[in-house]
Order: structure tokens, then C-alpha cells, then sequence
């Protein structure tokens, strides 16, 4: 099933690898007034995505022949998902119940969550005893998709794979910077804390992490980077 939805992905990919470039090089100022009609309504938000990246988008035939390369570029994920999902067997833990219950990559993350310490620590040292048999292993496949979003950014003018990913989550490199700086300067190097929950600006942020957290749990990322892009500009 997995592959048949990679497939499809790689076709649809195919099909619509015209449409960027088409957008990219018309007369920018005709496609922001057709924007405003309502029938493109819907589409406005990617259409605006397209225009503002411009400079990172290739002439048709070279954005097609990237898309016949999806699946291939995407060899290193899919085989570590593979990997992880399927072929790894994490073992046995007790759970809060007292009950053998077993560990599976997608499960983790809800043991992690447990009241009871002892089950997060049998979570967690399950889950890294198996990948630490397959270290090796990780590590190159890890490595080929650092050499893709590398060559990716070059091919796409971009002046850094750090550039590359800012972009796609909509923010900048002084953002990126910034947390980091504020993180490094504050973190505690005994003791990790995660925060999560009454997270939602960079203010919020800033005073977990100087409080003593090392990682923010929070899904509104994006907006607080944006809102402290804007009072950094």
C-alpha cells in the first residue's frame, strides 16, 4: 500500500511539475489580479507561495525531469521508514496496567507520555538499544538525506540547505539563528525539560527556556518564529 501512494505521489508530481514554473514566469502583476477573483480564491495562498519563491524555481523541463526523481531522491526516508515501521522489533515493556504490552515505532510516542517514569524509561532505552544495534546503517541513510536537501538547495539557488528549510516553513535564517542563540544560552546541561502546553509566542518561549527547558513542544512553531521575524525586521 505504501508504495502504490509513493507511486501515485511520483505521478501526480509528474503531472503538475508545469504548473510552478508556469506561474513563476507569467507577468507577475496579471496573476496577482487573478488571484482576486473568487474562482482562485482557493489557491491563493499557493499561488502567493510560488511568486514569493520565484527565484528557487527552475525552467519547466528541469522542474520535470526533478519530478521523475521524486521516488529515487527519496530512496534514503522511505527505506529508514521501512526500516523503523516494519522490520524493527522494539520488544516487550510493562505498561501502566502491569501489562506486557509492545513497543512499535508508532506507539513510542504515547509511552513517552506516560504518568509513570518507568515506563517512559522502558520506552526509551528499548527504543535506542534497537536503533543502536543499526547505528551504522542509520547513520548512511541519514547522511544521503543531508546529501539530498544539499544538492536540492544548490540546484534550487539556494545559499545553504539551512536557507532551504527556513523557506519551506516559513520563516528565516535570523529566526533559526536566534532560537538557537537563546537555547544555547540557556539550556541546562544536567538536566533536559521538555515544556509543552502555553506555548504561543516567542515571548512564552524564550521564558520556558531560560526557566530551564531544553525542547518546546508546540505546534503553533511556525506562527511564533514569524511573529518574532517581524520584531527582529
Amino acid at each position: 500500500m505504501f508504495k502504490e501512494v509513493e507511486s501515485l505521489q511520483s505521478m501526480y508530481s509528474k503531472k503538475t511539475a508545469f504548473i510552478t514554473p508556469e506561474i513563476t514566469y507569467a507577468n507577475e502583476e496579471n496573476v496577482r489580479k487573478y488571484i482576486e477573483e473568487p474562482r482562485f480564491k482557493p489557491y491563493a495562498r499557493d499561488i502567493l507561495d510560488i511568486l514569493e519563491n520565484k527565484t528557487h524555481v527552475l525552467k519547466k523541463e528541469s522542474e520535470e525531469l526533478l519530478a521523475h526523481y521524486l521516488e529515487v531522491f527519496n530512496t534514503a526516508e522511505n527505506t529508514f521508514d521501512t526500516l523503523t515501521n516494519t522490520e524493527f522489533k522494539f520488544g516487550t515493556i510493562i505498561d501502566e496496567n502491569g501489562k506486557e504490552a509492545e513497543l512499535t515505532d508508532s506507539n513510542y510516542s504515547i509511552y513517552l507520555k506516560s504518568p509513570i517514569q518507568e515506563v517512559r524509561k522502558q520506552a526509551f532505552e528499548k527504543m535506542y538499544l534497537k536503533y543502536s544495534e543499526f547505528i551504522n546503517t542509520i547513520t548512511e541513510l541519514y547522511l544521503s538525506n543531508v546529501k539530498k536537501y544539499s544538492i536540492t538547495s544548490k540546484i534550487r539557488n539556494y545559499k545553504s540547505s539551512i536557507e532551504n528549510a527556513v523557506k519551506n516553513d516559513d520563516s528565516s535564517i535570523k529566526v533559526y539563528k536566534a532560537l538557537v542563540k537563546t537555547i544555547n544560552e540557556n539550556k541546562n546541561e544536567v538536566l533536559e525539560i521538555k515544556a509543552a502546553g502555553g506555548i504561543s509566542s516567542f515571548e512564552d518561549a524564550e521564558r520556558f527556556i531560560k526557566e530551564g527547558a531544553s525542547r518546546l513542544g508546540t505546534s503553533r512553531l511556525v506562527k511564533i518564529e514569524k511573529s518574532n521575524e517581524q520584531s527582529l525586521n
